[in-house]
């Protein structure tokens, strides 16, 4: 079922005649139809919305990643969910704090305090930073796009600003969750000589989009590598949330869950594996490995006997 928030949101615009609103509402709840596995239902509205979804002058009002967009932003299919991703207490805190203010931003914005829309998640990699993201976004009911920065960046550096800024533009006009992960490709310290002079405006461009572009979803930044990253970004988000490496004891105990999901019992080996893993993903591929090994072992077996 579609909340009542989101229908009379659509409602409203249709009243005021307002048919951009309208589309950006209309689609908002197809993404949602989508992200609840409802395929099939969100394909049929999306073609009844074919003729909603340009403006009157031809331009489109709520566009969809495509053309140039369609390479520069990837969908993230939501994995695991919100509330089975193992973070750490102070970090659950923000995002619940976070998911408040997403539902009570229109009363937030008529009291004059908008809520924050630029994360910055940090540490190390394989602790789950675009995960969370992902997962955030199910939560709150809109897709998250992964930006890719090796189709983001140009040829030539003036192309970069031009992608940067149709991101942003995309990002204004629909909500959902922009990921700019390895945002120290394009964020990092300025100054340094090295560096072609065109590198620094980039960064500059970069800040100006955060702080100017109407974002109606959220943009989170995330990267392995927060030092590198220049001291007046860091001002452009309205919070840092720091993904540390996880202990042994979070790692062991992230594998058990895995493995009952898979029926596995953990031997002393597989533990002692686990607890050296060093990050999530790579205990998450231990634990594959092993139920993989145990199911072909099983298909042996079995064909042996035959």
């Amino acid at each position: 079922m579609v909340d009542t928030r989101r229908l009379t949101t659509l409602f409203s615009a249709i009243g005021r005649g307002d048919w951009e609103e309208t589309a950006s509402s209309a689609l908002e709840i197809v993404d949602t139809v989508d992200a609840k596995g409802n395929r099939k239902a969100a394909q049929t509205l999306r073609g009844a919305l074919n003729g909603l979804v340009h403006h009157p002058a031809g331009r489109p009002a709520h566009p969809a990643p495509q053309s140039a967009l369609s390479q520069i932003l990837i969908r993230c299919p939501v994995g695991v969910p919100l509330t089975e991703l193992f973070l750490r207490p102070e970090t659950s805190e923000l995002l619940t704090a976070i998911q408040d203010e997403w539902a009570a931003q229109d009363a937030l914005a008529a009291a004059g305090l908008p809520m924050r829309r630029r994360l910055l998640f940090h540490g190390p990699p394989g602790c789950g930073k675009t995960v969370t993201a992902a997962a955030l976004g199910a939560v709150l009911g809109v897709p998250a796009y992964v930006v890719r920065f090796h189709a983001l960046i140009g040829s030539f550096l003036g192309q970069t600003a031009v992608h940067l800024r149709e991101v942003f533009q995309f990002a204004a006009q629909r909500r959902c969750i922009l990921v700019l992960d390895e945002i120290d490709v394009l964020g990092k310290q300025r100054g340094n000589q090295m560096d072609v002079g065109e590198l620094d405006r980039i960064v500059v461009a970069l800040m100006q989009e955060l702080d100017l572009a109407k974002i109606r979803g959220l943009v989170i930044g995330a990267t392995n590598l927060p030092a590198h990253l220049d001291t007046a970004l860091w001002r452009r988000f309205d919070l840092h949330l720091e993904f540390p490496a996880p202990t042994a004891a979070e790692l062991l105990a992230y594998g058990k869950r895995l493995a009952k999901k898979h029926g596995l019992s953990l031997s002393p080996a597989v533990r002692k594996r686990l607890a050296g893993a060093g990050d999530f993903a790579a205990a998450e591929r231990c634990i594959l490995e092993e139920a993989r090994r145990r199911i072909i072992q099983l298909h042996k077996d079995k064909d042996n006997a035959g």
